[in-house]
Protein backbone atom coordinates (compact mmCIF):
# COMPACT_ATOMS: atom_id res chain seq x y z
CA UNK A 1 0.00 0.00 0.00
CA UNK A 2 1.11 3.49 -0.79
CA UNK A 3 1.86 5.83 2.12
CA UNK A 4 0.18 9.20 1.98
CA UNK A 5 2.64 11.91 1.60
CA UNK A 6 1.14 15.43 3.22
CA UNK A 7 1.08 16.30 -0.65
CA UNK A 8 -1.00 13.14 -1.25
CA UNK A 9 -3.32 14.55 1.79
CA UNK A 10 -3.58 18.17 0.57
CA UNK A 11 -4.51 17.52 -2.85
CA UNK A 12 -7.16 14.87 -2.26
CA UNK A 13 -8.97 17.19 -0.19
CA UNK A 14 -8.21 20.09 -2.60
CA UNK A 15 -9.51 17.67 -5.35
CA UNK A 16 -12.89 16.96 -2.74
CA UNK A 17 -13.72 20.85 -2.52
CA UNK A 18 -12.50 21.83 -6.01
CA UNK A 19 -15.67 21.46 -8.00
CA UNK A 20 -17.53 23.25 -4.96
CA UNK A 21 -15.13 25.98 -4.91
CA UNK A 22 -15.49 26.22 -8.91
CA UNK A 23 -19.68 26.00 -8.50
CA UNK A 24 -19.86 28.80 -6.05
CA UNK A 25 -18.22 31.56 -8.40
CA UNK A 26 -21.32 30.57 -10.71
CA UNK A 27 -24.43 32.10 -11.11
CA UNK A 28 -25.50 28.54 -12.14
CA UNK A 29 -27.83 25.76 -10.25
CA UNK A 30 -26.78 22.06 -9.48
CA UNK A 31 -28.12 20.64 -12.71
CA UNK A 32 -26.43 23.54 -15.12
CA UNK A 33 -23.69 23.42 -13.51
CA UNK A 34 -23.44 19.29 -13.84
CA UNK A 35 -24.34 20.07 -17.50
CA UNK A 36 -21.75 22.80 -17.75
CA UNK A 37 -18.56 20.30 -16.18
CA UNK A 38 -19.75 17.03 -18.25
CA UNK A 39 -19.47 19.58 -21.01
CA UNK A 40 -16.40 20.66 -20.42
CA UNK A 41 -14.99 17.94 -19.57
CA UNK A 42 -16.20 15.71 -22.83
CA UNK A 43 -14.82 18.59 -25.40
CA UNK A 44 -11.60 18.26 -23.48
CA UNK A 45 -10.95 14.60 -23.45
CA UNK A 46 -11.46 13.96 -19.55
CA UNK A 47 -14.56 11.30 -20.21
CA UNK A 48 -16.69 10.52 -23.29
CA UNK A 49 -20.29 10.41 -22.19
CA UNK A 50 -23.35 10.98 -23.87
CA UNK A 51 -25.45 12.71 -21.41
CA UNK A 52 -24.10 15.01 -17.95
CA UNK A 53 -24.66 13.92 -14.70
CA UNK A 54 -26.85 14.62 -12.62
CA UNK A 55 -27.06 17.59 -10.88
CA UNK A 56 -27.72 15.64 -7.61
CA UNK A 57 -24.24 14.16 -8.04
CA UNK A 58 -22.61 17.32 -8.72
CA UNK A 59 -24.23 18.34 -5.24
CA UNK A 60 -23.12 15.43 -3.60
CA UNK A 61 -19.51 16.32 -4.50
CA UNK A 62 -19.49 19.41 -3.24
CA UNK A 63 -20.81 17.87 -0.07
CA UNK A 64 -18.18 15.31 0.28
CA UNK A 65 -20.88 12.18 0.57
CA UNK A 66 -19.25 10.99 -2.52
CA UNK A 67 -15.48 10.90 -4.00
CA UNK A 68 -14.96 13.99 -6.71
CA UNK A 69 -13.99 11.95 -10.16
CA UNK A 70 -10.59 13.34 -11.56
CA UNK A 71 -12.45 14.31 -14.78
CA UNK A 72 -14.88 16.80 -12.91
CA UNK A 73 -11.90 18.21 -10.94
CA UNK A 74 -9.94 18.73 -14.34
CA UNK A 75 -12.84 20.56 -15.74
CA UNK A 76 -13.57 22.40 -12.53
CA UNK A 77 -10.07 23.23 -12.08
CA UNK A 78 -10.12 24.53 -16.20
CA UNK A 79 -13.14 26.64 -15.49
CA UNK A 80 -11.22 27.97 -12.64
CA UNK A 81 -8.20 28.73 -14.14
CA UNK A 82 -9.93 30.62 -16.70
CA UNK A 83 -11.62 32.96 -14.46
CA UNK A 84 -8.44 34.00 -12.86
CA UNK A 85 -8.78 32.01 -10.03
CA UNK A 86 -5.87 32.13 -8.15
CA UNK A 87 -5.15 28.76 -5.03
CA UNK A 88 -4.11 31.00 -1.86
CA UNK A 89 -3.87 28.20 0.67
CA UNK A 90 -0.70 25.12 0.57
CA UNK A 91 -4.41 22.63 0.44
CA UNK A 92 -5.56 24.74 -2.90
CA UNK A 93 -1.88 24.76 -4.12
CA UNK A 94 -1.21 20.88 -3.93
CA UNK A 95 -4.37 20.32 -5.49
CA UNK A 96 -3.90 22.56 -8.25
CA UNK A 97 -0.44 21.17 -8.98
CA UNK A 98 -1.30 17.60 -8.62
CA UNK A 99 -4.40 18.06 -10.77
CA UNK A 100 -2.76 20.18 -13.98
CA UNK A 101 0.00 17.67 -13.93
CA UNK A 102 -3.25 14.93 -14.61
CA UNK A 103 -4.23 17.60 -17.29
CA UNK A 104 -0.76 17.70 -19.27
CA UNK A 105 0.45 15.55 -21.59
CA UNK A 106 4.19 16.03 -20.11
CA UNK A 107 5.43 15.83 -16.56
CA UNK A 108 8.33 18.21 -17.57
CA UNK A 109 8.47 21.62 -15.43
CA UNK A 110 9.57 23.45 -18.14
CA UNK A 111 6.54 22.65 -20.51
CA UNK A 112 4.15 22.74 -17.67
CA UNK A 113 5.50 26.05 -16.55
CA UNK A 114 4.80 27.05 -20.34
CA UNK A 115 1.28 25.61 -20.61
CA UNK A 116 0.23 27.60 -17.40
CA UNK A 117 -2.39 30.56 -17.43
CA UNK A 118 -0.34 33.93 -17.35
CA UNK A 119 -1.60 34.86 -14.03
CA UNK A 120 -0.62 31.32 -12.50
CA UNK A 121 2.51 31.16 -14.23
CA UNK A 122 3.71 34.85 -12.95
CA UNK A 123 3.37 33.56 -8.89
CA UNK A 124 6.56 32.40 -7.18
CA UNK A 125 5.09 29.09 -5.30
CA UNK A 126 4.10 27.34 -8.95
CA UNK A 127 7.23 26.02 -9.93
CA UNK A 128 7.91 24.24 -5.98
CA UNK A 129 4.24 22.61 -6.22
CA UNK A 130 4.03 21.75 -9.75
CA UNK A 131 8.36 20.03 -8.43
CA UNK A 132 6.75 18.79 -5.44
CA UNK A 133 3.53 16.85 -7.60
CA UNK A 134 6.19 15.50 -9.79
CA UNK A 135 8.31 14.27 -7.64
CA UNK A 136 5.06 12.48 -6.07
CA UNK A 137 3.84 11.25 -9.32
CA UNK A 138 7.51 9.59 -9.93
CA UNK A 139 6.99 7.94 -6.18
CA UNK A 140 3.97 6.67 -7.21
CA UNK A 141 4.65 5.51 -10.16
CA UNK A 142 7.89 3.94 -9.07
CA UNK A 143 5.78 2.01 -5.92
CA UNK A 144 3.34 0.46 -8.45
CA UNK A 145 5.97 -1.01 -10.34
CA UNK A 146 7.75 -2.61 -7.59
CA UNK A 147 4.53 -3.52 -5.96
CA UNK A 148 3.58 -5.24 -9.62
CA UNK A 149 6.53 -7.14 -9.64
CA UNK A 150 7.31 -7.91 -6.09
CA UNK A 151 3.54 -7.93 -4.70
CA UNK A 152 2.55 -5.20 -2.09
CA UNK A 153 4.82 -3.81 0.32
CA UNK A 154 4.24 -4.17 3.74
Amino acid sequence: MISQTPLVLMSSSFRAKVVKIWIMRTNLSAAQGAELLTSVAVNNGFIRRDKPVFGATLTSWTMGKVETPLWAAKAALLMLLESEWMPSNDEEWSGFATIFLTMSKSTQLTDLLIQLPQHIADHIAVTGWLCAAIEEMERFNIVKWYEKKLGKLA
